[in-house]
């Protein structure tokens, strides 16, 4: 299933939760970037200000079990 999230309905244990699976499941810098090889760290105060960008959407998936 997938959904979109927007800061309306963006509740603070959503945010954490999608902060805590971004930042340590996606996203690794460079071996040249700010902190190489490293997973690039989203924090919750940064993902609602994406969020409250008119030209941010984020979309994500859930898998259900049976």
């Amino acid at each position: 299933m997938f959904f979109y999230l927007d800061a309306a309905s963006a509740d603070r244990d959503s945010l954490l939760q999608y902060s805590e699976l971004y930042s340590n499941h996606y996203g690794i810098w460079s071996a040249q970037g700010k902190h190489p090889n490293q997973y690039i760290r989203l924090s919750t105060n940064r993902l609602r200000q994406r969020l409250e960008n008119d030209n941010v959407t984020i979309y994500y998936a859930t898998h259900k079990k049976h």
